[in-house]
């Protein structure tokens, strides 16, 4: 997640993505959806960014082979997980949404269940000379509505005076294209919009705008003064698509 919480940036629209390789600290067993008879208690509530993560099952596929540079046909299962400000896991359903710069996804949305859902990107062609992934990186974004976090100085649950004014002030989420950890011209723009946007799709990347958004908020000055309680939350994970390194 690098500069994706950017302090002080924030996001007016509504969904989310997550991810992360087998050769690191990130990596996951794909969850076993075999049995669809919860044992999660029921939870509903709004998703927190701070537990808004996009996993891979492997962050290294071998897509171009680096010694031969045969394409071969990968498929790679992402899987979005979700819990809200108080670290406990949300069973309600939320729908979360895909984007890539290179590949296809299957479905481009999913909808959660205890807690998690997933999509497969596939590599279907070998990528176009100079085009979105012949750099052999591959940006996956997630959005979804949530709420901003905040370091919880009180332990109240709730973002007010006592937490200062440090919180996570989200940017509109976006493809990073040259893995420069920030947005540039050459980046892809996710325009999100939602039912508290008045504004809508503008067809530009909305920096943060300097306010908690989030329902749980009485802070005195930095609580969202528009109509907008939750925005979009986002996250995303880049994969290396020639394998490990030797």
């Amino acid at each position: 997640m690098n500069n994706r919480f950017i302090k002080t940036m924030t996001l007016l629209a509504g969904s989310a993505i997550f991810i992360s390789g087998c050769n690191d600290t990130s990596s996951f067993e794909t969850p076993d959806t075999s049995t669809s008879t919860s044992t999660i208690p029921t939870n509903t509530g709004v998703i927190a960014f701070k537990n808004f993560s996009l996993l891979a099952e492997d962050t290294q596929p071998k897509v171009i082979d680096r010694d031969t540079d045969i394409f071969t046909k990968t498929d790679v299962v992402l899987t979005a997980f979700i819990a809200n400000r108080l670290n406990a896991t949300l069973t309600d359903a939320h729908t979360i949404y895909f984007r890539t710069e290179y590949g296809t996804l299957n479905p481009s949305s999913c909808v959660t269940k205890d807690g998690f859902c997933s999509v497969t990107w596939t590599a279907i062609k070998r990528p176009e000379p100079g085009g979105p992934g012949d750099d052999m990186e591959v940006t996956i974004v997630a959005y979804t509505i949530g709420e901003e976090s905040f370091p919880d100085a009180n332990g109240n649950g709730i973002y007010d005076d006592a937490d200062g004014n440090q919180f996570d002030d989200l940017e509109e989420p976006y493809i990073d294209a040259d893995e420069s950890n920030g947005f540039t011209a050459g980046d892809s723009i996710i325009d999100v919009v939602n039912a508290f946007d008045a504004a809508g799709a503008n067809g530009i990347h909305d920096v943060s705008d300097s306010f908690f958004n989030g329902a749980g908020c009485t802070h005195t000055s930095l609580c969202s003064t528009t109509v907008i309680t939750n925005g979009t939350i986002w996250d995303s994970n880049t994969l290396t698509i020639n394998g490990p390194p030797p």
